[in-house]
């Protein structure tokens, strides 16, 4: 093979170059919003100040835990999990996630696309091509449905397993060849593909480290000889050199796909060892003889554009980290980058989702390569960044966000007597019996609705009586789960390292309790149970001073939270943000499920609904790093959320024949559906996105996309609804019509079947007067 050096590109170094800057406004900041200010001590009761009292976090908020200790005694231990993490190896006794991108690898036949963005990757075992595929669709490859033709279409999808290049080698077989995985992150993990582990149990491998934004995909061989193939078939192939630069040669081939797509190949060998010889030889690219290196694959998008690839291949990125501190209203996270080799910038090439690229600061803004883009599966076009950390803003924060909806609230005799009128029934309401259900989700909404009529009463009315009344039930009826004595206890998982439901342990059914057992939906259901706990020691306080069941408890609720959103690798329990994915900016309910489409969110309002509780119980214990983390992540989601499911008129990342769905419905990896998992009509569609109805709602839902929303689908069309759905949409009507929504809910005409499961006519009342209804 001929050594050719490459001619420079342009510009020496990538960050003297003139990137193009994307930017976008933020719609929701010219609606002020908040509630209850307070700080970790105190906690305001009627006095409304002008300023917000700000919360002090100290240092990284991630990097004190919540607890290192075990998980309370009261939850049995069990380690026959029916799901088993498949290959995994050298976890050390870290706890593996169960909701994070990288599923499909440990789970099923471990063979289905993993979704790290921009890039589909899966282990192909199929006889012909054994290795890792690589695939990426571009926008004109989605598939609507089931009219292509309609607008707006009820679905689209990216097609699966088109492989665009596998890594393999010609040692690698169905036989003898197997997979393990390791160094399982959030945000990153490595699979090796062994030819014959038996035989060689410490050579002949191909490993990768799949990277959430990865610029390129790396493959590490070890004396394999290198075969990469096309599913899509290779038009031409050629040597383009090789690239010098801060002591590292870097070996050049350009690939035409039969679609026309530009690929890219580097490779660098091991010191001391022979460069890599590659030849087409009947439509497959193949080395002359074993190899020890790294290959590196990235799609090109933009020719122009070709020598920010040529200057960041050598660079292998092995693992992303957030680190996060807060002051005031701004949160300030940073996402930093473990690499290993080199490039002639020594700088790594990742790809940035929209919602990132709008929070980015100044300095990492100007890392941005605006003509570098490749779309991601859901989520609009990612854009290339030269850079080896990222950081990013949030500046609203809703840290003035308190325990009642909305701001310089002044009730009113009319406010005020509807709302004495409504919680003279529901205090009555039998909370105890009531929760006293085998499901989670649930038994947590029950607990719900009814802390927050203790609240009214406390807060609002501070009727000393009515909070008597209600706070000994409320009690009673928490308890029961406190002490793990509901109909389905918690047991911890030591397999998999999380409080899961007992249900498959006693039914043998999967699916009882929504999957829980399974680790589907735990921010869902447990975001109810730490809200309940929250308001009810805000209450005790409030009311008497005392922190009684605050501190029986708070092992108990800590535990929960732990379960879903462990903050740091401190904790050897359970893993870090089980459910929040901070790259997405969301969090995916999808357990111990391998799915073709990859992780799923139904109901984007009880994700938020989580960190809402979280803050909250933040606040009441005093624990301000894990405030400050809620408040992040809530801002995080607001942005994330209005991004890509909360889809507005003027939405740019979801196609354009999608959007007047105006919620997505169903957001998958690969694919996005207007639907539920429990029925298609358009109330369960849109509503599903709004309950429950807290004073965050108002934050993240903003006064324009709820009346595109209403509008196109509900103005003058509710009356034919006749259920719990009904109170839902007109509830969430008070973020833009609070009069309007006030005075139907205290109509003489609302009758009690149209509240969800999860609602007062008490609470209704109080949101939409929160928000200025009523006066």
């Amino acid at each position: 093979m001929t050594r050719v050096d490459l001619e420079p590109a342009p510009s020496a170094h990538i960050e003297n170059l003139a990137p193009v800057i994307l930017s976008s406004p933020d719609d929701g900041k010219q609606f002020p919003l908040g509630g209850v200010n307070f700080d970790a001590s105190t906690i305001a009761d009627t006095d409304f100040p002008d300023e917000p009292i700000f919360i002090k976090a100290g240092g990284d908020i991630f990097d004190s835990p919540i607890s290192t200790g075990p998980p309370l005694a009261m939850f049995e231990r069990k380690g026959d999990h029916p799901v088993n993490p498949a290959g995994v190896v050298n976890m050390n006794g870290v706890p593996v996630g169960t909701n994070k991108f990288w599923g499909n690898l440990v789970l099923g036949n471990g063979n289905l696309g993993v979704f790290a963005q921009p890039y589909q990757l899966w282990v192909n075992k199929d006889a012909n091509i054994w290795g890792l595929a690589i695939s990426h669709t571009d926008a004109s490859q989605l598939v609507y449905g089931p009219d292509p033709n309609s607008n707006p279409v009820q679905y689209y999808f990216n097609p699966v397993g088109i492989n665009s290049l596998t890594l393999s080698a010609t040692e690698f077989n169905v036989a003898t060849s197997s997979v393990t995985v390791e160094s399982l992150k959030p945000h990153s993990a490595m699979v090796t593909l062994w030819a014959n582990r038996s035989l060689f149990p410490s050579s002949k491998r191909l490993s990768s480290v799949l990277v959430q934004g990865m610029g390129f995909v790396t493959g590490r061989y070890l004396d394999l000889t290198p075969k990469i193939s096309s599913g899509v078939l290779v038009r031409s192939f050629s040597y383009a050199g090789t690239i010098t630069g801060n002591g590292v040669a870097r070996q050049k081939w350009r690939v035409t796909l039969n679609d026309g797509k530009e690929w890219r190949i580097y490779a660098v060998p091991n010191s001391g060892t022979r460069e890599l010889q590659l030849q087409l030889i009947n439509g497959t690219i193949q080395a002359t003889g074993s190899f020890s290196g790294i290959i590196q694959i990235a799609k090109l998008p933009n020719t122009a554009l070709e020598y920010v690839l040529d200057q960041t291949a050598g660079t292998v990125v092995t693992d992303a980290t957030v680190s996060a501190t807060v002051a005031g209203t701004v949160g300030t996270y940073k996402f930093s980058f473990t690499s290993s080799g080199a490039s002639t910038t020594n700088s790594c090439l990742m790809y940035a989702l929209p919602h990132q690229v709008e929070s980015f600061d100044s300095a990492t803004r100007s890392r941005l390569f605006g003509g570098l883009q490749l779309k991601a599966t859901t989520k609009g076009l990612m854009t290339g960044i030269v850079a080896n950390s990222w950081t990013l803003l949030e500046t609203d924060m809703p840290v003035s966000v308190g325990w009642l909806p909305g701001s310089n609230r002044k009730w009113t005799a009319k406010t005020l007597n509807a709302i004495r009128a409504a919680i003279a029934s529901e205090i009555n309401y039998d909370v105890v019996n009531d929760s006293n259900l085998s499901s989670q989700y649930f038994s947590g909404k029950h607990l719900a609705k009814y802390a927050q009529v203790v609240l009214v009463a406390c807060d609002v009315l501070k009727d000393a009586g009515l909070v008597q009344q209600g706070l000994a039930k409320l009690k009673t009826a928490i308890d029961r789960f406190a002490q793990n004595r509901q109909i389905f206890p918690l047991v911890y998982d030591t397999k998999w390292g999380g409080l899961s439901s007992s249900s498959w342990w006693k039914t043998g059914n999967d699916g009882e309790d929504f999957g829980n057992a399974f680790y589907n939906d735990h921010h869902f259901h447990y975001g109810y149970f730490i809200y309940t706990a929250a308001l009810l020691a805000h209450i005790e306080k409030t009311q008497y001073g005392t922190t009684t069941w605050l501190t029986a408890n708070r092992g108990y609720v800590n535990n929960l939270v732990r379960d879903v959103a462990n903050p740091s690798q401190k904790d050897k329990y359970f893993p870090v943000s089980r459910s929040f994915d901070f790259f997405n900016g969301h969090s995916w309910a999808t357990g111990l499920y391998a799915r073709t489409d990859g992780k799923d969110e139904e109901s984007t309002s009880e994700d938020y609904n989580f960190s809402y509780a979280m803050k909250l119980w933040g606040n009441v214990i005093g624990d301000a790093n894990m405030e400050a983390r809620a408040n992040l992540q809530l801002a995080i989601l607001k942005r994330s959320l209005n991004s890509y499911f909360l889809m507005s008129n003027n939405n740019r990342n979801q196609p354009g024949n999608f959007i007047q769905n105006k919620v997505t419905g169903i957001l998958f990896e690969n694919k996005v559906d207007h639907t539920t998992y429990f029925g298609n009509q358009i109330e369960y569609i849109q509503g599903i996105h709004m309950l429950p109805l807290t004073p965050v709602s108002p934050y993240v839902r903003s006064k324009q996309f709820c009346m595109e929303e209403w509008s196109r689908y509900f103005e003058g069309r509710t009356d034919t609804i006749n259920s719990g759905w009904k109170g839902v949409l007109w509830a969430n009507a008070a973020i833009f019509a609070p009069n309007t929504a006030f005075n139907f809910i205290a109509g003489s005409s609302f009758q009690a079947n149209w509240l969800d499961d999860g609602a007062t006519r008490t609470w209704y009342l109080v949101f939409a007067a929160g928000l200025g209804g009523g006066n």
